[in-house]
């Protein structure tokens, strides 16, 4: 009998083993006492086989204490993914090309309400996967580099801008209950991952302190420190040799003891079979779920801790790791208001009719636009309805509303095409529908205009999908080309989750859609019409070719890794994008917090409207620090700001001491002597920055602190 088959009938065996159930009082039961105090009374109340059978994902009811079924995994990156039909909002990647934190805050709001509409349904599934508190997200990971398939899930390459996000999206989902968690953000995936993602469940990141310091971790330490999320997925790789799911320095020296997490831990799905049969990093089955559970994993998504019971009768497991492990999980449902009466919990009211609300779909909408990044523009946008008799529509993603909602999505109500935009609001204008090339040819010869709607699809990039080019697959360039060559005027509406390269010059106007969500098709007739302005960004480097690229494989930064560390020419960089309107920053003024810039800086400067359309603009403020062999400029504040008609507005941002400091070779941050500058405008420094301002001094003595 092999030890996968022995350590199930010692569990049967063990389960059989007392509780402390006949236990009074029932502190479990008192709304009270503290959710770690209850969780800690009811674990004494399991038998074995219950707490074994508690430390997985889809955990079964206890009806002799009260304790429903449980699923820990619900998928919500852009939306429930639930078995009802939600709202699906725009991917995760086109949420970050807002850089608008308040909105990510109103988008995680209202999909926790979705999902407590959801759970507290009288015909609700319960304990169904999907249907649970738990929300396994935000993707945290870094997009360095553009072939990664589930890069789309991610908040782009800056881990600034990555940690901004997802604190406001944790917020969201969160809630601001002094006792309650509306839902639980589980940010994903804890740490060092961003592909090759067919190599996920063996692959090894070497990495360097400085870039786990500098890159990797930042954002989930934000997550915890400032976001307070409530759970963490550790991930299926390595990190240097050792697997994350098992990695004691990650899950309790840096997560526990150093951030002062307080939530609980789950494995990515089969996290712990791989580190068995892929790895080789655990003897057996059994193994791996001790080796889990003793660096600090609580739960796994997949049925592997129930093997736990025979490394508890081996010795490799103790009492006081498991009981550890599910008071951290049973915290988090008390803290969720599972055990309480409905009125004592203020989430539980939230009514069912706000799936897919009207309020929500015009969320979604509003989302989509501000995500929407314009590259180029000739003049020919935004278009008069009224000049246009007939539209070529180019391009299957103009018609297949499947295409614009990206992984994980969940079940709309209706999604919106931008053809079902046009003919809805534009019935005089005749459109003219083509997905192949010869088609394309003739429609765009009879057309006043011809938009192109290309990209990709979940059949050229997602999970366990990487993309082995970045240029538009050649059916798409066929498609564009065949149109390009009629000499009618050519929009291309580009939807993917991360860059393409491209020929800008075959097109008068260029737009980044992403995957904008159920309500994309609208969204999009907005701005084209210019109903709404362009004010989306782009979260991620645009790259010229595959070949600009460094190896997939080479997770060191500093060998040309995003716009921090790369070198020479790009298509469009990490912040660009256009807008109708015309902005200015002028009168920037800076000194030093307290007299001396080493307490910190203050920066105030005037951003104008220098034109007649409303619209928004987004300050970026980069840094650049005298440590030697550093990223050549960061990414350190931004601000979103709508400004109407030749509107100005002062704006003031503070740049604190650890804003300032420098990530050494050892991994630690530290206050550097000499000379900084700063650069505030509407993109990122480049070789000319006649319109950006710039700003310098210089730190002399700095504090010995550590940040």
């Amino acid at each position: 009998m092999g030890e996968n088959r022995l350590s199930i009938v010692f569990l049967l065996a063990l389960g059989f083993l007392s509780s402390n159930a006949d236990a009074v009082p029932q502190d479990y039961l008192n709304p009270s006492l503290s959710a770690e105090t209850r969780a800690a009374d009811l674990v004494s109340r399991l038998t074995f086989l219950e707490k074994i059978r508690q430390l997985t994902n889809n955990t079964p009811a206890i009806p002799r204490l009260g304790v429903p079924a449980y699923n820990y995994s619900t998928e919500s990156l852009h939306g429930t993914v639930a078995p009802v039909e939600s709202t699906v909002f725009p991917q995760a990647i086109a949420l970050a090309a807002t850089w608008n934190t308040d909105l990510m805050y109103e988008v995680g709001n209202a999909i926790s309400d979705e999902a407590r509409a959801l759970f507290h349904k009288p015909d609700g599934p319960g304990g169904s996967l999907g249907a649970g508190l738990t929300m396994l997200a935000p993707n945290l990971n870094i997009y360095r580099d553009p072939r990664w398939g589930r890069g789309q899930e991610t908040y782009g390459e800056d881990p600034f801008l990555t940690s901004e996000m997802a604190v406001a999206y944790i917020r969201g989902l969160q809630g601001d209950h002094p006792r309650y968690y509306k839902t639980i953000a589980t940010p994903k995936h804890f740490a060092v991952h961003s592909g090759p993602d067919s190599e996920r469940y063996y692959f090894d990141a070497k990495v360097t302190p400085y870039d786990l310091a500098d890159t990797y971790l930042p954002a989930f330490e934000a997550a915890v420190r400032k976001g307070r999320a409530g759970a963490i997925m550790c991930s299926y790789n390595a990190i240097n040799g050792v697997p994350a799911c098992a990695n004691p320095w990650l899950l309790t020296q840096l997560l526990r003891d150093t951030w002062g997490f307080d939530g609980y831990v789950i494995t990515d799905e089969n996290a712990l079979t791989t580190m068995y049969w892929m790895m080789g990093y655990a003897e057996s089955g059994p193994q791996a779920t001790s080796l889990a559970l003793n660096a600090g994993s609580d739960i796994s998504i997949g049925p592997e801790n129930w093997l736990l019971g025979w490394q508890y009768w081996r010795g490799r497991a103790t009492m006081e790791a498991i009981d550890r492990a599910l008071t951290s999980v049973f915290t988090a449902r008390f803290r969720l208001g599972l055990f309480d009466p409905p009125e004592l919990v203020p989430y539980s009211s939230i009514s069912p009719d706000r799936l897919n609300s009207a309020e929500h779909r015009h969320l979604a909408r509003r989302a989509a636009r501000e995500g929407m990044v314009l590259l180029k523009n000739d003049g020919v946008l935004p278009l008069l309805h009224s000049e246009i008799k007939t539209i070529a529509l180019i391009g299957h993603h103009a018609v297949d509303g499947h295409l614009l909602l990206g992984n994980y999505s969940g079940t709309p109500l209706q999604i919106t095409t931008l053809s079902d935009a046009l003919r809805k609001r534009y019935p005089n204008i005749r459109l003219i529908l083509a997905t192949t090339p010869d088609v394309a040819r003739r429609a765009a010869a009879q057309a006043d205009l011809a938009i192109l709607c290309l990209g990709l699809s979940e059949a050229d990039e997602g999970e366990k999908n990487d993309r082995v080019r970045i240029e538009l697959p050649k059916d798409q360039q066929r498609l564009w080309q065949a149109a390009y060559e009629t000499g009618t005027k050519t929009i291309a509406v580009l939807f993917s989750g991360g860059a393409l390269a491209f020929a800008p010059e075959m097109a008068a106007a260029v737009i980044h859609s992403w995957y904008p969500g159920q309500e994309g098709g609208d969204a999009l007739a907005d701005l084209l019409f210019g109903e709404e302005n362009f004010s989306g960004r782009l979260p991620v480097t645009f790259y010229r070719s595959t070949e600009d690229l460094p190896d997939f494989r080479d997770y060191e930064m500093r060998n040309g890794h995003t716009y921090r560390y790369l070198k020479g020419p790009v298509l469009y960089p990490f912040g660009f994008g256009l807008s109708y309107s015309k902005f200015r920053h002028s009168g920037l003024r800076m000194e030093g917090i307290g007299g001396d810039p080493q307490n910190g800086v203050r920066l105030t400067v005037e951003v104008s409207n220098q034109s007649e359309r409303e619209g928004s603009e987004v300050t970026q403020v980069y840094l650049k620090t005298p440590q030697v062999n550093g990223p050549k400029w960061v990414l350190k504040a931004f601000r979103k700001h709508r400004l109407g008609s030749f509107e100005q507005k002062i704006v003031q941002i503070e740049l604190r001491p650890e804003d300032l400091a420098s990530v050494g070779e050892d991994g630690v941050r530290r206050l550097l002597a000499g000379r900084y500058q700063i650069w505030v405008g509407g993109h990122q420094p480049s070789g000319t920055d006649n319109d950006l301002l710039r700003a310098e001094f210089e730190i002399t003595d700095p504090l010995e602190a550590a940040y």
